[in-house]
């Protein structure tokens, strides 16, 4: 490590940086598989958690929550170029979806059916779905944008609510959740950018947590245009800003069964 009395921010970032996407004498410039999974995990956790203690949703709600949050947390990596990290994306992805779709079909057709039913979704996801991510995005694209966030939230509802049946209220809250998870990721990797040590900055810092993608604005139009799309077409309509964010429930059951009752809690 260079002495804070040596150590060159500009030099370094010229030098020593660029744009290599490896480790630099033991720090890790870029939060792994590992780390996102990790911290959203715990993130969304704490909140399905509390959804949980404050009656707003049942345990299997709260499960499908920190699952569509963990999933959420890895989801702007499917444009990552390493191999291991994109095929376990995909791996959950396919297993979600093909699951969504074993429930939207269970009692309408036999078992073998909905068997190949899901085989048949999570092939498709897991295999030619993810070689045409990998040859037609770039790490930190336009997938590592609020923007892709947003459309995969609202692919979420509607897949809930068209595809599982889901209530409208459960709908937004498990697009909620996933939203929320994929916002951790793209924070995580603007903090792994920075050195507070030595005050150094990698030279991807802002590529990360953005709005939109100024290098392929062809791909940011196309994701926000498929959300406004989704979101007033496809979307069930919410009926209040309740249903939106707490499954129906006033908010301030979270306020009142947040502290213990020695604390003032209820």
């Amino acid at each position: 490590m260079y002495p804070p009395d040596t150590y060159n921010v500009a030099t370094s970032l010229d030098a020593r940086w660029g744009d290599d996407p490896g480790r630099q004498e033991g720090w890790e410039t870029v939060a792994d598989l590992a780390t996102h999974l990790s911290v959203t995990a715990v993130v969304v956790g704490m909140g399905a958690s509390a959804y949980l203690g404050a009656g707003m949703v049942s345990p299997r709600e709260a499960l499908l929550l920190w699952a569509a949050g963990t999933l959420g947390g890895v989801l702007p990596d499917l444009d990552a170029d390493h191999s291991k990290a994109v095929r376990a994306i995909f791996g959950a992805a396919g297993m979600l979806a093909g699951a969504l779709v074993m429930v939207a079909v269970a009692g309408r057709v036999s078992i073998v059916e909905m068997w190949v039913a899901f085989g048949v979704i999570y092939g498709t996801v897991t295999w030619p779905l993810r070689r045409v991510f990998a040859g037609r995005t770039r790490h930190r694209g336009a997938l590592h944008s609020l923007v892709a966030g947003l459309f995969c939230a609202v692919f979420t509802v509607v897949l809930a609510f068209r595809v599982a049946g889901a209530p409208a209220a459960f709908s937004w809250l498990f697009g909620v959740a996933l939203l929320l998870g994929f916002i951790v990721h793209l924070v995580l990797d603007e903090v792994s950018s920075v050195d507070l040590v030595y005050v150094r900055v990698k030279a991807s810092f802002g590529s990360a947590f953005k709005l939109l993608d100024r290098e392929a604005p062809g791909a940011s139009a196309l994701l926000a245009i498929c959300s406004v799309v989704g979101l007033f077409v496809l979307a069930p309509r919410p009926g209040s800003i309740d249903d939106l964010f707490f499954n129906g429930h006033a908010p301030g059951l979270l306020v009142a069964r947040f502290w213990p009752r020695s604390w003032g809690g209820p």
